[in-house]
């Protein structure tokens, strides 16, 4: 696992835009117990991907692991 959190946070330092790298990175902080640390990936995500396919996929990890998101704060 340790190998592919630092893939995937290579991947979103030179494009904090790729929300597969985001929503990979925010599954396995998770599946490790850091829950705050997938949060934060998906919240930095969430608005770098807005307007691009990979933002529907960082809206379903973030359901996915109950992050509330900006925008549905309000609802």
């Amino acid at each position: 696992v340790g190998p592919a959190i630092i893939h995937f946070r290579r991947a979103l330092a030179k494009d904090p835009a790729h929300g597969g790298a985001a929503a990979g990175l925010a599954r396995l902080l998770a599946a490790e117990g850091d829950r705050r640390g997938a949060a934060a990936v998906i919240l930095t995500a969430y608005p770098a991907t807005r307007g691009l396919p990979a933002h529907a996929e960082v809206v379903r990890v973030a359901r996915e692991l109950q992050v509330t998101l900006p925008a549905e704060s309000s609802r």
